[in-house]
């Protein structure tokens, strides 16, 4: 299988991994010692999380595309997977001394953030084809 990702899909896993890293930037100047890497370990934990969730999601539509068939239980199941993992994240990060909680929790938001972004994205692109080329 190739993956090839949809603009859209590239701009959601850019702005996760932006608001990832600004997070960790923060985190690290406030705790400025060793106590700033379970907090930077559940962050990047759930940025993979949140990545590969933007994949999934990727897949189920092109092949929703392909088939013709948006309701199925292909989708379901991914949706339910999708669930299943962030599940599993969240409790990995509760039971290990290594992730912070709390943090992993907040950071589980930037894929919301993102999901929200894309309109902000979507509306620009659409103003400027709706202006024609530049000349």
């Amino acid at each position: 299988m190739k993956l090839s990702l949809s603009l859209d899909a590239k701009r959601m896993i850019a702005v996760i991994a932006v608001l990832s890293l600004v997070m960790i930037l923060g985190g690290a100047i406030y705790f400025r010692s060793a106590e700033a890497l379970p907090f930077a370990y559940g962050v990047l934990l759930v940025c993979a999380l949140n990545c590969f969730k933007v994949l999934m999601i990727e897949h189920t539509v092109q092949r929703a595309a392909r088939k013709g068939d948006c309701v199925g239980a292909y989708t379901g199941g991914q949706y339910f997977a999708r669930f299943a993992l962030t599940g599993l994240v969240l409790w990995l990060t509760a039971v290990s001394d290594l992730f912070n909680l709390w943090w992993a929790i907040l950071s589980l938001f930037t894929f919301h953030i993102a999901a929200h972004m894309m309109r902000y994205f979507i509306e620009r692109d659409d103003a400027k084809l709706e202006r024609g080329p530049d000349v």
